[in-house]
């Protein structure tokens, strides 16, 4: 019978130990998400501070995950400040278009590029 105790105690602490872990992102490798939810509430000091959402968040708007935790994710907005908001109200971000290339007027010569004039 004392085997078996142990057995569930050593699962119970298993468990809350993979439970809490959390995942940090190199400043490269940050995830973009967007805010699937109508409205998300966002938590400057963590989610279970006493005075209740700092903001709340719209849907579209989008973040840079810094950690990703058990239930919250701490996250960067585009103004720079960062705060906590609920996993379960973000995606991940559609990818951003490429930036359009624009050709330079001169070409690795020095000497002016040849471009052709397209009329309709």
């Amino acid at each position: 019978m004392a085997l078996k105790n142990q057995c569930f105690l050593f699962l119970g602490v298993f468990l809350l130990m993979t439970g809490c872990s959390s995942i940090s992102y190199d400043s490269d490798a940050r995830p973009h998400m967007v805010v699937s939810d109508e409205k998300a509430p966002f938590f400057s000091k963590g989610p279970a501070q006493a005075k209740g959402p700092d903001a709340m968040l719209a849907n579209g708007d989008e973040v840079e995950v810094l950690r990703k935790e058990f239930g919250f994710s701490f996250v960067q907005l585009d103004n720079g400040q960062t705060g906590y908001v609920a996993n379960d109200a973000l995606v991940t971000a559609p990818p951003r278009p490429p930036e359009e290339v624009v050709p330079s007027e001169i070409n690795s010569e020095g000497n002016p590029s040849l471009l052709p004039d397209f009329r309709y």
